[in-house]
């Protein structure tokens, strides 16, 4: 939905407005929609002049007023009239559609006058009753509304006296929505490689933040896979502390503290992995959108010269005792008007009888100086290549200087690591991993600095199948492909133990109806039995998973929705080796919607405090809470969840490394909620959680209050990212009312909003979709500036509240410290003070020893 359709929605708001002048007294101007939209708002005009009510939304916002509002009426009038006898006819309506056509040509509002008969038909049918009530019941609704509030009820309070003076707290049916700024916590060293998905060419994310012609980058979604997006925001975030990050393939990266991962369970901050666990790393990675050939002749002598080639000093050469490539050289070196020269053993040159060597020309042509073999690089036009010409220029590339081992292990050894890393990042376009090891290597009985590239096994029958080597190479590759297949743990994911537990219980609830693991044996060909123990692999403390049989166990159990993302979305599973700091470094962050990550150095990295806070608020007032998060683990989330409400360093809880004193306290709390009713339900680390199934775990639960992280990303229907958002809002609204509950949603802002001007926090400059501010009934936006991050503090803004005002207010932010109190004059202290103990409620104090309320 575009913003003049979203907007128009907003004015008939089902037939609200029912007059001209009602139109007008909502402020609403042609000027505030531009030219297409003045357009739009002069149709509603006139509609309104002719029968004296709006048009229904239903026809109205049927079709994209920006289509149809080209012309001069009464032309685009015609074409919306048939756009919706079209859809009329569709339905196998009929009735009153006979005069259609003459009324078109006579009256073309009182066609569609005629329509909006029709059309009320279809959602009778549909919908049956509308659902109206009469004023004498709500008359009396509102009676015992005002009686409510008589008594001092209150809705579900916030942790500020100011917000529950001015609102009296969250009521069903409200649709509250969270916004803060975007691009929080990606931060990646300044020299971190993203590929431009246009070009294939790599880029340093300075120079990425720099050149305002690099728009695009590479993502990773759920169900779409690694595939191309629009950079939402480029940001220089400054000097920060940082870790590096290295992963069993040899890939590393530096990244900010609070940087997240992708897990097999979730998103997780770099501070809080371990060695070990497995990150999500792309299994292939796409072509150039755009890519450039190059003549066959000059792919092969880059690959020659950049694999044995001599060109430091005033001769250009290369040395190979391989006959079939001093014929490849020669044959290319003629296009260029130059010719092979033996020079002695097994070296060659190439010469001209020219004034400049065209063969040094080329080299030059691709910023390939005079250089050694320990600085030598792939130039960019390599990574440009089609499929075809990349494949070419490998495979001559490993015919002089990789190896195939008589056992067909695939290997390629070079004095230059970033040749190396490069040769690694390639060979992802044709789906085959591999990985860079340090070793020292000998030459001539000379020691020296090398970096070896092994190809995975499982890689090597792609190998064999893209890259067109030949010769003696080619016949090992063969040999060793056949029958032979590596450890099938390699690249597959590690679990912890509370996934283990979780899948273990959904399996034991499963054979209670009936489901059995014997049919898994059956399925998977085996004789013996098959236990659960038997999804994980022998020597990783039962942690990482056989995917053939998790798969197969999926199926059985009906589990395939919930985890077929573990081996069906384009991942490589990559364990953690090392992480260290790394010093300060220059750090930049790109923004990306949806998905909220970007691939850098061929490694998956990601892009809540303020709703966990207001649910944790109203679990101690006594409320049942629900929190669903459709970025987090639930352990995750309940991890955050603890520190708030038990007043721990959240900091020390995460990494394990409370005091004793502190390790008692979270034991103790754990223990006593344990025993304590259930009042507080997770809904976590499920990328394709629904709108509908949001509402059965409403029925379910039966909430006195919803907090939905992450609301865009709701899967719902529409024909992009933000249609999709838009119709998420709208049901949300939707589901608050019919299930009358209050609903929490967080959002974020876009690149408009500045981090550094308030004034740029405004309803306009959310992100996504402006349905989402439409549709709420309160709106707050957190603001915070650089000094305000010192000093912990942060502003929260009301950028809408009906039926009331808010000013602006500022808190403590000191998450470590769990202290997120109002900062207030001691007279507003004593004010709210009292307020308090009229309500009832508990001031928020998770800063002190205090009774738990279970």
């Amino acid at each position: 939905m575009d913003r003049v359709t979203g907007f128009l929605y907003w004015v008939i708001d089902d037939g609200m407005v029912s007059t001209l002048a009602g139109i007008q007294e909502r402020g609403v101007t042609p000027e505030m929609l531009g030219p297409t939209g003045e357009k739009a708002l002069q149709f509603i005009y006139d509609y309104v002049g002719e029968y004296g009510r709006v048009p229904a939304k239903m026809i109205f916002c049927e079709k994209n007023p920006t289509l149809l509002l080209t012309d001069e009426p009464p032309a685009p009038l015609e074409y919306y009239c048939k756009e919706i006898l079209r859809h009329a006819l569709e339905k196998e309506l009929n009735t009153g559609l006979d005069k259609i056509d003459e009324l078109l040509t006579v009256n073309p509002y009182e066609a569609l006058a005629t329509l909006e008969t029709v059309l009320y038909d279809i959602r009778k049918k549909q919908l049956g009753t509308a659902r109206v009530v009469g004023i004498a019941k709500l008359a009396k609704e509102a009676e015992a509304f005002y009686e409510k509030m008589k008594k001092g009820e209150k809705g579900v309070l916030t942790p500020w006296g100011t917000v529950n003076e001015a609102t009296g707290g969250f009521w069903p049916q409200d649709l509250v929505l969270i916004v803060g700024h975007s691009s929080v916590g990606k931060c990646v060293d300044a020299t971190t490689e993203i590929v431009d998905p246009v070009t294939g060419i790599p880029h340093s994310i300075e120079e990425v933040c720099r050149d305002t012609s690099l728009q695009q980058v590479l993502t990773w979604g759920k169900e779409s896979g690694v595939h191309s997006v629009p950079i939402t925001m480029k940001v220089d975030t400054g000097r920060k502390e940082c870790l590096q990050v290295t992963l069993s393939s040899g890939r590393s990266i530096v990244v900010t503290p609070e940087h997240p991962f992708l897990t097999p369970e979730g998103w997780v901050r770099a501070d809080a992995l371990s060695l070990g666990v497995t990150l999500g790393l792309p299994d292939k990675l796409p072509f150039p959108q755009q890519p450039i050939s190059l003549p066959l002749a000059e792919i092969d002598l880059l690959a020659v010269l950049l694999a044995d080639g001599t060109y430091t000093g005033n001769h250009v050469g290369f040395t190979k005792a391989d006959p079939s490539i001093v014929t490849l050289c020669q044959e290319a070196a003629s296009s260029f008007g130059a010719k092979v020269v033996y020079r002695s053993r097994c070296d060659y040159d190439f010469v001209a009888n020219l004034p400049r060597n065209p063969i040094r020309t080329l080299l030059a042509k691709h910023g390939m100086g005079r250089t050694k073999s320990k600085h030598k690089i792939i130039p960019d036009a390599i990574y440009s290549l089609p499929k075809e010409l990349l494949a070419r220029f490998l495979a001559v590339f490993w015919m002089c200087d990789g190896h195939v081992t008589k056992r067909g292990a695939l290997e390629l050894t070079l004095a230059s690591e970033r040749m190396v890393r490069q040769h690694q990042h390639l060979l992802l376009r044709f789906g085959i991993q591999s990985r860079v090891v340090y070793k020292k290597a000998l030459c001539a009985g000379a020691a020296f600095d090398a970096w070896r590239l092994c190809v995975y096994v499982r890689g090597n029958s792609q190998f064999l199948k893209e890259i067109p080597l030949w010769g003696e190479k080619r016949l090992r590759l063969e040999a060793g492909v056949v029958g032979k297949e590596e450890r099938e743990t390699i690249g597959m994911p590690c679990v912890s133990e509370a996934f283990r537990d979780t899948l273990r219980e959904q399996i034991t609830a499963k054979q209670l109806l009936g489901m059995r693991l014997a049919s898994v044996s059956r399925n998977l060909g085996w004789d013996c039995k098959f236990y659960f123990e038997q999804l994980f692999a022998v020597g990783t403390k039962g942690r990482q998973i056989h995917l053939s049989r998790f798969k197969e166990l999926c199926r059985v159990f009906g589990l395939t929705e919930q985890y077929a993302w573990l081996w069906g979305s384009d991942l490589f599973w990559d364990p953690i080796v090392s992480i260290r700091s790394a010093g300060e470094r220059k750090i930049y962050d790109l923004s990306v919607l949806p998905t909220h990550c970007f691939i850098a150095n061929d490694i998956v990295v990601h892009n809540t405090w303020m709703l966990l806070l207001m649910l944790i608020h109203a679990y101690r007032t006594g409320k049942k809470v629900l929190v669903v998060t459709t970025e987090m683990s639930q352990v995750r989330i309940i991890i955050r969840t603890l520190a708030m409400y038990l007043g721990l360093p959240f900091g020390t809880l995460r990494k394990g490394k409370l005091n004793d004193t502190q390790e008692a306290e979270f034991y103790e709390g754990v223990a006593l909620l344990s025993v304590a009713e259930n009042r507080f339900w997770v809904v976590g680390g499920d990328f394709d959680f629904k709108i509908d199934s949001l509402a059965l775990a409403i029925e379910e639960v039966k909430p006195d209050i919803v907090g939905v992280d992450g609301a865009y990303l709701l899967k719902t229907s529409g024909k992009d990212r933000f249609d999709q958002a838009a119709t998420a809002f709208n049901e949300l609204k939707r589901m608050a009312k019919f299930k009358n509950v209050p609903i929490l949603a967080s959002m974020q802002f876009n690149r408009e909003a500045k981090k550094g001007a308030i004034a740029s926090v405004q309803m306009q400059n959310i992100a996504m979709t402006d349905v989402a501010s439409w549709n709420a009934d309160l709106c707050l936006a957190l603001h915070q500036d650089e000094d305000m991050k010192k000093d912990k503090r942060m502003v929260m803004r009301w950028l809408k509240a009906r039926d009331t005002f808010i000013p602006d207010m500022e808190i403590n932010w000191d998450i470590e410290n769990g202290n997120f109190e109002e900062l207030l004059s001691e007279e507003e202290v004593a004010t709210q003070a009292e307020q308090a103990a009229t309500d009832g409620a508990p001031a928020l104090d998770l800063t002190e020893d205090a009774e738990l309320p279970f």
